[in-house]
């Protein structure tokens, strides 16, 4: 089973709470190595989690906020005793301030036999089916079998295109700091209990 994650709802989160965007941003990030491990405990393969969307990229403050955040993140990753669980892949056109430390963690990784985790920067699905086009191959070379999203929009925003055509489709409206464990398996039991067709 491979799962995407389309992690919404951090901003409104701080509002909500008002509290700054950074530490709101702290909070998912914090929520996302749990869901990793929920992933694995749900005896997951591989999870792909949107990091950053290229659509993003315009908004050079939130940006420029999450580039340091994910520095900070993959600086500690690296002392990690978890790492030695997952082998960690980037995906899309990355952010260039943090290419070394991507780079790092993914050969730190590669050998390892856990569970897959793939995390989309800067990425577009788009841009990904335009070069896989030309190359024949994708960043994300999997198929998606479950995407789940927070926050309460009903779109996939770019989200693996082509590696969800068949996944089945679960949106919450739980803040992404805010969902849980409990949210999580509910969704897997209901996935579980799916008669997936792939448009037959």
């Amino acid at each position: 089973m491979n799962i995407g994650i389309i992690p919404d709802g951090n901003r409104r989160y701080a509002e909500k709470k008002q509290i700054p965007y950074e530490n709101a941003y702290e909070k998912g990030i914090e929520k996302a190595k749990k869901a990793i491990k929920w992933c694995g405990d749900a005896g997951a393969d591989n999870v792909v989690i949107y990091a950053l969307s290229s659509d993003n990229k315009v908004k050079t403050k939130r940006v420029k906020l999450l580039t340091e955040l994910y520095k900070q993140q993959m600086n500690k990753a690296m002392n990690d005793k978890n790492l030695k669980k997952t082998r960690i892949k980037f995906a899309g056109d990355w952010v260039n301030e943090l290419t070394e430390e991507a780079i790092l963690i993914e050969d730190a990784t590669e050998k390892n036999k856990g569970l897959g985790v793939y995390i989309l920067l800067n990425y577009s699905g788009k841009k990904e089916m335009e070069k896989a086009a030309e190359t024949d191959s994708f960043d994300v070379p999997i198929e998606i079998d479950l995407v789940i999203r927070t926050g309460g929009k009903k779109r996939l925003s770019g989200f693996c295109p082509y590696q969800s055509t068949y996944a089945e489709i679960f949106f919450t409206n739980t803040l992404w700091p805010e969902f849980t464990e409990k949210e999580f398996k509910e969704i897997i039991n209901e996935f579980n209990e799916c008669d997936r067709t792939y448009g037959k």
